[in-house]
């Protein structure tokens, strides 16, 4: 009997999270804990990606009929709505002229929290902040605010359907 006890106590134990993700009456239900890992990897790969300047993989975290906007001054006023190959278009151009002036962006995203829609749609809001450091410079802070996305599960993985850009600040810097 005791075994026994032993035995539940620890499925108990280990089902704890599992049981977790039901959602009570009348709230939204939570993120499997697999869909959340892969999901917040697609949140740092953004990151990740437009750092290094890796402009293919950084288009391949969105859907093909993606959109991303870009609002000023905590979303105020809308500088940018963009599809995906508007986005390519556009983060290229960018790129090029980190390159050109010696500019290395560093995006940090953190404080991500995640709610279901359904069983493949997920909504995030992350809050952001985006460094500059020219050569022989310190790294300057150039950006805050918050991204709220739409992320949907696909044939290959999690990617952004929608990807708005709430920015504390005036106009995207120069």
């Amino acid at each position: 009997m005791r075994q026994l006890l032993k035995t539940l106590t620890l499925i108990a134990l280990l089902a704890g999270p599992i049981a977790a993700q039901a959602a009570p009456a009348g709230t939204a239900p939570s993120v499997a804990a697999e869909d959340r890992l892969q999901i917040v990897d697609l949140i740092s790969a953004y990151s990740h990606t437009y750092d290094r300047r890796d402009i293919e993989s950084f288009i391949a975290l969105f859907t093909a009929d993606a959109v991303w906007e870009f609002y000023a001054s905590g979303g105020t006023r809308l500088l940018y709505r963009l599809n995906r190959d508007e986005l390519r278009a556009a983060v290229t151009k960018r790129l090029e002229g980190f390159k050109a002036k010696g500019i290395q962006s560093r995006h940090y995203q953190t404080n991500t929290l995640l709610t279901a829609v359904n069983a493949g749609k997920v909504e995030a809001t992350t809050i952001f902040q985006i460094t500059w450091q020219a050569q022989d410079e310190k790294p300057a802070l150039v950006m805050t605010g918050t991204f709220n996305d739409v992320i949907v599960k696909t044939a290959t993985g999690w990617k952004f359907a929608r990807r708005t850009e709430l920015v504390d600040q005036g106009d995207l810097p120069q």
